[in-house]
């Protein structure tokens, strides 16, 4: 189905319904947001399932089960991608980003879902607060307005935390509502020491804490 100058490349299946919306090809896509873009997918060499370009100026690249509601969105490509808030994008994966401008690069069931968000890759992670980051790792919470969370099971529950967690299975985690800045690392503990958190010290440096793992292995 075509309509208001939109247009179909090939492939079959396809719906190209918004106003100047376009279907490259591929099967079973839809484009029903004005100007939406789907450039084709929707078939992995079993199964048939379409990507859908709901949102205004959404776009998806590729890939197959993805879905671009959001006004602006973008999803490059995957499987089962969502990109629902406005301007939101998904670069690749199994992800969502549900939030005004959030991001995921890619990875495996992570989501982006505060405003302005980013996620890097990896798996299971989740930046939920304004500005929050986790540049990958496993299972990594960034909860605090501008916290950061890496590595394994890190989790930065208040605005401005820096936290990492390594292969313990408790990571690291911050619970006390402390911001922490500074230009250098001062080191007063060894970096050898397995998870931890970031703690402010004098002179703009950090001063560096173990958490304690006594989770069975």
């Amino acid at each position: 189905m075509q309509a208001n100058y939109a247009s179909i490349g090939g492939g079959a299946s396809n719906t190209a319904s918004g106003p100047y919306a376009t279907v490259g090809g591929g099967d079973h896509n839809t484009a029903s947001g004005a100007g939406a873009v789907v450039g084709g997918g929707g078939f992995d060499g079993t199964n048939h399932d379409g990507n859908q370009a709901t949102g205004d100026a959404s776009t998806i690249g590729g890939g197959i089960r993805n879905l671009a509601s959001g006004g602006s969105a973008t999803i490059g490509g995957g499987l089962n991608n969502t990109a629902s808030g406005p301007g939101a994008s998904v670069s690749g994966g199994y992800n969502t980003a549900s939030n005004w401008y959030a991001t995921v690069a890619g990875g495996d069931s992570s989501t982006a879902s505060g405003d302005h968000a980013t996620i890097g890759g990896g798996g299971f992670n989740t930046a939920s607060a304004y500005a929050a980051t986790v540049p990958g790792g496993y299972q990594n919470a960034a909860a605090g307005d501008y916290s950061f969370a890496a590595g394994r099971n890190a989790t930065a529950n208040h605005p401005g935390t820096f936290v990492w967690g390594d292969s313990d299975r408790c990571g690291g985690e911050f619970d006390r509502q402390r911001s922490v800045c500074g230009p250098r690392l001062g080191r007063r503990e060894p970096l050898r020491r397995r998870g931890g958190y970031a703690d402010p010290v004098g002179g703009g440096g950090l001063d560096l804490h173990h958490r304690r793992c006594d989770v069975p292995r």
